[in-house]
């Protein structure tokens, strides 16, 4: 086997063009992909805070719904309504109320307590 100048000059052309490529192509395009797969981590981080977020105000919106209920249920007087519970087959209970007449007061009372807590819900 001949070793001459353009084995060499060969050998030299490669390593060159690997050096430019590694510096020029390889250390950016390698950059961009740890860039993008931090941005990723980042974004499933920030997801997942936003998924916590979202349930904790959800549980506390079903709190608030139900205390508001429950004092809504005790606020109209027992002469208003006359409630029925039917159990339906899928164990959820469904409510039939008949209109009876209130007097001024009672009507008075469950007017303002409307007014207050339905206020503060616009209000936020």
């Amino acid at each position: 086997m001949e070793v001459n100048i353009t084995l060499v000059l060969q050998a030299l052309q490669f390593f060159c063009a690997y050096y430019f490529l590694y510096k020029f192509l390889f250390i950016p395009a390698c950059k961009i992909l740890d860039e993008q797969k931090h941005l990723k981590k980042m974004l499933y981080k920030k997801l997942e805070e936003d998924q916590q977020v979202k349930d904790a105000l959800l549980q506390d919106y079903y709190v608030k719904n139900n205390v508001f209920k429950s004092m809504l249920i005790e606020t109209i007087p027992l002469e208003a309504t006359q409630i029925v519970h039917q159990k339906t087959m899928f164990d959820s209970t469904s409510y039939c109320i008949e209109k009876i007449e209130l007097s001024e007061q009672n009507k008075k009372k469950t007017e303002l307590f409307l007014i207050d807590h339905l206020s503060r819900v616009i209000k936020k």
